[in-house]
């Protein structure tokens, strides 16, 4: 009796912990450029992440400037339901209003957000276009 009582509750904490609420997950970091959305990989409520706007205003490689600078960037998530979300996310000299990571809620649902990188380092004279590398997991 005492081995048929074991083998049951062993049983029933390998059904308790291999229960998953929601198994979403991201592979990433997704790199979008302005205007750029991606659906994400792995989302049952059809959830897509846009960059809204890149102002990198960091000193340039090879300038000397007095200050740092910093660059922002505006993004936007969805989902199908047609419910969104934003952020704006900062890296360098960034004031408290704004942060390199941060908590988006959509749908009941909570996802950290972090800007690992904002692409190419400014240069004097470079004009490439701007992307964000952006890291984005559910909590």
């Amino acid at each position: 009796m005492k081995k048929i009582s074991l083998t049951i509750l062993c049983l029933a904490g390998l059904l308790f912990a291999s229960c998953d609420k929601d198994n979403t997950r991201f592979e990433g970091p997704f790199e979008l450029k302005i205007n750029e959305t991606i659906n994400l990989p792995g989302s049952n409520t059809g959830l897509q992440l846009k960059v809204e706007s890149i102002n990198d205003s960091r000193c340039p490689a090879n300038a000397f400037c007095i200050i740092l600078g910093n660059a922002i960037v505006k993004i936007k998530m969805t989902d199908n339901t047609g419910s969104f979300t934003g952020s704006e996310l900062c890296i360098g000299l960034c004031s408290t209003k704004f942060n390199r990571q941060d908590t988006i809620r959509i749908n009941n649902a909570a996802y950290s957000v972090t800007l690992e990188a904002v692409n190419p380092y400014p240069r004097l004279g470079n004009t490439e276009t701007k992307s964000a590398l952006i890291s984005l997991k559910k909590l």
